[in-house]
């Protein structure tokens, strides 16, 4: 099972690495029974994999530091959906903000 980024042309080139990373630990993943989860990278890091969408954003938030980060449902499927979240944390008020966007690419 191989699957080649260049398959995708419309991919964003800011997540590049990150789902190459992904890629590169996909079979693996799949292996470990954890299809279904999440996946969850900044660069070549993996931040962690969890088992709800949910508990991905919390891995990203952070592990990211209020960088980007990329999430990755594991599949089989060639499927791609990316989720960008990016939260800041006000360290005064403790308050949290962030913002997310969604693409798919088919």
């Amino acid at each position: 099972m191989s699957c080649d980024i260049e398959q995708f042309p419309d991919f964003p080139e800011h997540f590049r690495q990150e789902f190459l990373a992904y890629l590169r630990r996909r079979e693996g993943y799949l292996k470990a029974g954890l299809k279904g989860q999440y996946a969850v990278f900044r660069g070549n890091e993996e931040l962690g994999v969890g088992k709800t969408l949910e508990d991905a954003v919390e891995i990203g938030v952070k592990g990211a530091l209020g960088e980007q980060y990329f999430m990755q449902q594991i599949a089989a499927e060639e499927v791609i959906e990316v989720l960008s979240h990016l939260a800041y944390v006000d360290s005064e008020s403790e308050s949290v903000s962030s913002s997310e966007s969604v693409i798919r690419v088919r």
